[in-house]
């Protein structure tokens, strides 16, 4: 037989629970692509799991089944195999099913849950639906097949590093296997949160990513021409396997710490990784303005590294989406706390990016309100601090609805850790795109945008403003001008705060776990008596403060581990993780 077989991946629109939308690109993006022997579609097309619980509404299903119907008319005017995931009812319960599709009929999976394999030519394939990690636990399942080619139907979110990841299993999966492996993500112009889904298509064949595409706010058609005369099957004997004890301790930990684990360790893939998680929040927002139909952008810009990020994330949207930057309504607030250097850098920021600008003081509007509520000024308090955040938080809302404008928060994932922000403050907003970035990546991929200029003419400003002590600005400068708190001397080095909450939330470790891994990563920077004490204040700000995070705004998870899914009740006491801390001699 020829063997050639060409495969096409296509990831069309899917907006939120639009199934004849989706079927209306699938068919246009066909029009220009042309035909192809096998055509592979992602998973549960026209009923995304981004649904969640609408999706088993009788109207969705409705709709669902309806372009199911349509696709199966298309397919009578073409030569080539569908391959996607569908839910079907049984009794009022779904069952998701693969299903294969020629000329107006289909194959669905066998009633009793094996995996779907069918023939193409010559050649058998295994239709897998689901995550890239599944697969690799799948992998008896296919050598037992006999298949040389998996298709996998995949629905899976997008965050930075995770099409890196996916490249890699699928590339380990085709090696163990020795098939070929092509993958299908859907998620093109679908929801932004709280989870933010790209379209893309890979194929591995021998051990590598052959090819890879992914998709932008339009949507993807590949092809891939797959030569099977290419594929080297492996042997399906299996070796005994080899029990090995686990060793014993000995002198210490033979195993490098990175300082900072949610960065890949060398520079050139550091680099890529922040230049994909800017990408992914400028993608999360412009599709958040799409699928509203929002065209206007207002935040605070104070000159500080977070709302200098939100801008520019911003400015990159608007890009994206063809619109002026001036779409973004840029915001500085002077109070009590602002400093010269901060707000001569916010406004040159605006200026240089394009944005609107505007000015709005609030110190005259706060001693107002202090007096309505009777709070002396002299008094520099939470109150004095937080009426501040909270008349700023008003200004940005009610000049959202003034412009018809979605208000971009400017928080990150240290700061909703520690809970170092004002609940109905600077905790709301109408879409935050820094919440799960950490305070030192957050500096980092500033760095990198001003020493790559990947938004052209603001490095010196960034470089500025990466200089300037972390600041709240809530209390009035010192002497010299300069910020009179810096946010540091309070809570400790924020490299140390990121580094106890990956491992917090990425491995569950313990605070003596935690602690004897810090020791290592930063052994010669920091003593281990400061580290202690300093996790002894991240443990306590990190349980007592997720009330804010249980009621937060909005936003795509870019980076993980995060805390947009992380749930504990939030009248939760610190104490357990303390006395366990306290048990700790360093």
């Amino acid at each position: 037989m020829n063997s050639i077989i060409r495969l096409m991946g296509i990831c069309p629109r899917t907006p939120p629970l639009q199934p004849a939308a989706t079927l209306r690109d699938l068919r246009a993006a066909l029009l220009e692509r042309g035909d192809a022997d096998l055509i592979l579609l992602p998973r549960l097309l026209f009923s995304p799991p981004s649904g969640k619980e609408l999706s088993g509404s009788r109207t969705v299903r409705r709709a669902c089944e309806e372009a199911l119907d349509g696709l199966l008319a298309l397919s009578r005017e073409r030569e080539g195999l569908f391959v996607l995931t569908a839910l079907f009812y049984d009794s009022g319960f779904p069952r998701e099913e693969a299903v294969v599709i020629r000329r107006g009929e289909c194959r669905r999976t066998p009633a009793d849950g094996e995996p779907l394999c069918c023939q193409i030519g010559e050649l058998p394939f295994l239709v897998l639906p689901g995550a890239a990690e599944s697969l690799l636990l799948q992998t008896g399942t296919i050598l037992s097949s006999g298949c040389a080619l998996v298709l996998n139907p995949a629905y899976e979110p997008a965050a930075a590093g995770t099409m890196n990841r996916r490249g890699r299993l699928l590339g380990a999966l085709s090696d163990a296997s020795g098939c070929a492996v092509f993958t299908v993500n859907g998620g093109v112009g679908d929801t932004s949160s709280p989870q933010l889904y790209t379209g893309s298509v890979a194929l591995a064949e021998n051990g590598a990513l052959a090819a890879h595409q992914t998709a932008g706010l339009e949507p993807l058609a590949f092809s891939y021409d797959l030569d099977t005369d290419l594929l080297h099957p492996v042997s399906r004997a299996q070796p005994e396997p080899i029990l090995i004890a686990p060793g014993a301790e000995t002198d210490g930990l033979r195993r490098m710490v990175n300082r900072t684990p949610y960065l890949p360790a060398s520079r050139r893939a550091r680099r890529a990784f922040l230049e994909e998680a800017f990408r992914l929040q400028a993608r999360a927002l412009a599709s958040r303005m799409q699928n509203t139909g929002i065209d206007r952008l207002v935040l605070g810009v104070s000159g500080g590294l977070d709302s200098t990020l939100a801008l520019l994330v911003s400015a990159a949207a608007c890009d994206l989406l063809s619109l002026p930057r001036g779409a973004v309504l840029a915001v500085t607030m002077p109070g009590f706390g602002t400093c010269g250097r901060t707000y001569e850098n916010a406004l040159q920021l605006m200026e240089a990016l394009g944005a609107e600008r505007r000015e709005i003081p609030i110190s005259q509007a706060v001693l107002s309100h202090f007096e309505d509520i009777g709070h002396d000024p002299a008094a520099r308090d939470t109150t004095y601090e937080n009426a501040q955040a909270r008349e700023r938080t008003q200004i940005l809302f009610d000049l959202g609805n003034q412009e018809g404008a979605l208000v971009v928060g400017t928080g990150d994932l240290s700061e909703a850790a520690l809970g170092f922000a004002t609940f109905g403050g600077d905790h709301l907003a109408g879409y935050n795109v820094n919440i799960t970035l950490n305070k030192t990546t957050i500096r980092e991929l500033t760095a990198l945008i001003a020493d790559r200029e990947l938004l052209p003419g603001v490095a010196a400003i960034l470089r500025d403003i990466l200089d300037t002590p972390v600041s709240p600005e809530l209390l009035p400068p010192d002497e010299e001008g300069m910020p009179g708190q810096k946010t540091e001397e309070i809570l400790g080095p924020y490299i140390l705060h990121d580094f106890f909450l990956y491992y917090t939330l990425k491995y569950s470790l313990t605070p003596a776990k935690v602690l004897s891994y810090a020791a290592v990563a930063f052994e010669g920077e920091f003593d281990p008596g400061f580290i202690k004490d300093k996790l002894r204040i991240f443990i306590k700000r990190f349980y007592q403060n997720q009330f804010k995070r249980s009621c937060a705004p909005d936003a795509a998870a870019v980076m993980e581990p995060n805390l947009i899914h992380y749930q504990i009740p939030s009248d939760l006491s610190a104490a357990l993780f303390l006395e366990e801390l306290e048990q700790i001699t360093v």
